[in-house]
């Protein structure tokens, strides 16, 4: 049941109450109680914030809000759902944007009436699906059709994942532009100053200290925070603090022994991993023989180590001993000067570039290359004549999307770049590509790529060798069926279709540098490589 409560500024709220399926069945007795709340409802003292424009923060996400919307959050125990929502009179359709941010987005819709169109959200490559529904009577005034519009975004990608499902409804296609509009400006930005690279460089995460206090008169085994193991805890003893990556707008969940029955609790309520804290201790007890579960906070000193956001300005990584991107298995060198990060198959080596790598713009990498691998079916061909040495795909190649790409290299100078313009690839976009140039393998070579608006070209050593002014198509990536989820990689890329090493390539060698540009055609690193 809900109510409709009108304020004297004549804005109208709606407040709903709800049941779980066990509290349904005595439904009357909570009836009951819902009526005497409503019946308690008041103007408060604080007004609807509307006044723009405006940069709205929440779960390490930004969004620009214009004039006349204003912002809500719905908090679940694993997830949160934020509101954007127009004012508009009382009746008419809804018109607002909606973000869930979690680990299980509802599907999309499919069928014969849904349509797609291309979206930018987060600086990447997404697609919009649209339907028109009829909601039952009450829902609008005159029972209107809205227009239901969906994208999914991982914003984290090993397990568990973390995604943002954004859906728009409104009355009219006016109103579907304006808030494609606005979510156009999401992006990645920290939640708090708790915000942090986790070990393996995903985002999406709040790096939380958590201890645990014993407050039974039972001994616990095997206490677990979220996946931390803290072991046993004696009965009034208190844990040292362990960190614990928590997804953001989730609770971290405790599960232990205590004599020998398995429990499992999740504190519902505040604070909780992701809300601005350092420090939480979870005092747990055990009561009538159920666990229980209190959370103790400490304010947040630690301090922001990342921003994953496509740059606007250009960036480099100067690989002298650690990177900006997520690195796996590179062995940190001194090749040239302090820098090298080196690739190996036998370490399946790889720096990722999640949010860093603008949709166009330039780059740039002094690299030697020595050899190129790939899998193919789970078997590895190593000491290849051609190698990727960067890519939103794998080698064997996922689903491709449009903006899917792949630089490819070989021993006898021959350069390749391939930009999709189509998902699945059809039509077959054209790479662009040249032959005998002065790359080769086991010698340093400045080497980049430039795409977006301006074309497409290719330079080696300070010289551009390739040029094609009539691709123009933007950066995207590769992925499954249902989304684009392949990060740009130096490397061998990670695959999100197929088996681990079953198609996945990449190179052996070292690379010294790296440097991306918002700007086309921005070439920098040929001017000052040295051996």
């Amino acid at each position: 049941m809900g109510l409709y409560v009108m304020r004297t500024d004549r804005t109208v709220q709606h407040l709903l109450f709800w049941v779980n399926p066990a509290a349904a069945r005595e439904l009357e007795a909570w009836e009951s109680l819902a009526r005497k709340i409503a019946a308690s409802v008041s103007e408060g003292e604080t007004s609807l914030a509307s006044e723009a424009p405006r940069e709205l923060r929440f779960a390490g996400l930004a969004v620009t809000a214009p004039d006349g919307y204003v912002a809500t959050n719905d908090r679940g125990p694993d997830f949160s759902v934020y509101h954007l929502r127009k004012m508009t009179e009382f009746g008419e359709p809804p018109c607002s944007l909606n973000v869930y941010v979690g680990g299980y987005p509802k599907a999309l819709p499919t069928g014969p009436l849904v349509k797609t169109s291309d979206a930018v959200l987060f600086g990447a490559s997404a697609q919009w699906r649209e339907i028109v529904r009829t909601f039952p009577a009450g829902y609008t005034e005159n029972s209107e059709p809205v227009i239901s519009t969906e994208a999914i975004f991982l914003l984290r990608r090993d397990p568990p994942p973390l995604y943002a499902h954004i859906f728009l409804e409104s009355g009219n296609s006016a109103q579907t532009d304006e808030l494609k509009q606005i979510a156009a400006s999401l992006r990645l930005t920290p939640q708090s100053s708790t915000m942090a690279t986790h070990p393996e460089g995903n985002v999406g995460l709040t790096r939380t200290q958590i201890r645990v206090r014993n407050s039974s008169d039972v001994d616990f085994q095997d206490v677990e925070v979220d996946g931390k193991k803290y072991g046993d805890v004696k009965a009034g003893a208190t844990t040292g603090y362990e960190e614990v990556w928590g997804l953001m707008s989730r609770y971290a969940a405790v599960s232990l022994v205590a004599g020998s029955q398995p429990m499992t609790i999740q504190p519902i309520g505040e604070p909780r991993p992701g809300d601005g804290l350092s420090r939480l201790t979870y005092v747990l007890s055990i009561r009538d023989g159920r666990l229980n579960i209190a959370a103790e906070s400490e304010p947040a000193t630690a301090t922001v180590v990342f921003q994953p956001i496509a740059p606007d300005r250009a960036i480099t990584d100067e690989l002298a001993g650690a990177t900006i991107g997520v690195s796996h298995g590179i062995r940190w060198i001194r090749a040239i000067k302090d820098h090298g990060a080196e690739f190996s198959a036998r370490d399946s080596s790889r720096i990722e570039y999640p949010g860093k790598i603008p949709r166009e713009g330039t780059l740039e990498l002094w690299i030697k290359v020595n050899s190129g691998y790939q899998y193919s079916n789970f078997n590895l061909s190593a000491d290849q004549d051609h190698a990727v040495i960067f890519s939103t795909d794998v080698q064997g190649g996922d689903v491709t999307w449009p903006g899917t790409c792949r630089l490819d290299v070989s021993r006898n100078g021959d350069v390749s770049l391939f930009i999709a313009t189509s998902k699945y690839n059809r039509p077959a976009a054209s790479p662009t590509e040249t032959h005998g140039t002065k790359f080769r393998f086991g010698e340093w070579h400045a080497i980049g790529i430039s795409y977006g608006g301006q074309g497409q070209f290719i330079m080696v050593d300070g010289a551009v060798v390739a040029s094609a002014p009539n691709q123009t198509h933007w950066l995207g990536s590769s992925g499954n069926h249902q989304f684009p989820l392949d990060v740009p990689t130096i490397g061998e890329t990670v695959s999100h279709f197929w088996a681990p090493h079953q198609y996945e390539g990449g190179f052996e060698g070292v690379v010294a540098r790296v440097r991306v540009s918002p700007k086309q055609q921005d070439w920098d690193l040929a001017r000052s490589i040295k051996e």
